[in-house]
């Protein structure tokens, strides 16, 4: 079962590599992927890295569309075949994989663009308060999760904008992003979540200030911490409350 997930999640990963180049070029969820450099239709084989270079490259211009190194066929392959066995087979397989699949989205798109999308992260908190009150056997988790992590980080955003004069403490998409988490890992996780990610962002902050890399007020994408928290936090849901 494991394998066969890992197996769906390869072929996922493809589609994603296909969402995560073309949503912040042309701004459109399902528009056909062309090349960044001359605008030219991508062939299908342009999106995968299992293909011979040849094949990987557009064809008018031989620019690669997708890097061996940033692919997410083999994150999704991951992600799928450990929640695999985490979980089993039947619905929560499902709607979790669902979830890793909008966070990863969320979490390349924030990681190299700066930019949160609310036609991802929308039907995210959606299907985080449907799928989870289906999943957790409680009606009011998800809604309450979402409630929580967007109220949180609403309260965080309007007091970083009084402690810092008024500049940006953070993304307003930091928000969405906060509340889509909040639906997906219910109202009992949602501490966990949000906490797990934000340390894992300290974390990286500190790294790169000792190591002189960024500089006290440059930028942090907080939201990919946010996601990368949040996938951590779903293996939890194989593991009982309390």
């Amino acid at each position: 079962m494991e394998l066969l997930w890992a197996v769906v999640g390869w072929i996922v990963g493809i589609g994603l590599n296909a969402v995560v180049h073309e949503l912040p070029r042309s701004h459109r969820l399902f528009a056909r992927p062309c090349c960044a450099q001359c605008e030219a239709l991508l062939p299908g084989t342009a999106l995968t890295i299992v293909t011979p270079r040849s094949r990987r490259a557009c064809r008018a211009c031989q620019a690669l569309a997708v890097d061996p190194t940033h692919t997410l066929e083999w994150p999704t392959a991951l992600l799928f075949g450990a929640l695999a066995w985490c979980f089993g087979a039947g619905l929560p397989l499902v709607v979790y994989s669902l979830y890793a699949v909008l966070l990863l989205v969320v979490l390349t798109i924030d990681l190299r663009h700066r930019w949160v999308y609310s036609v991802v992260c929308y039907p995210g908190i959606l299907a985080g308060i449907v799928l989870t009150a289906l999943v957790q056997g409680t009606w009011w988790t998800g809604l309450v999760g979402a409630l929580g992590g967007g109220g949180l980080f609403f309260l965080l955003y309007w007091l970083g904008r009084l402690v810092y004069r008024g500049q940006e403490p953070m993304g307003v998409g930091d928000i969405t992003i906060a509340a889509m988490i909040g639906g997906m890992v219910g109202a009992e996780r949602i501490l966990i979540a949000l906490f797990l990610g934000g340390l894992l962002v300290a974390g990286v902050s500190i790294v790169l200030l000792v190591l002189r890399r960024a500089r006290a007020r440059d930028f942090i994408p907080y939201g990919a911490g946010l996601c990368l928290g949040a996938l951590i936090t779903l293996f939890t849901g194989c593991l009982p409350v309390g």
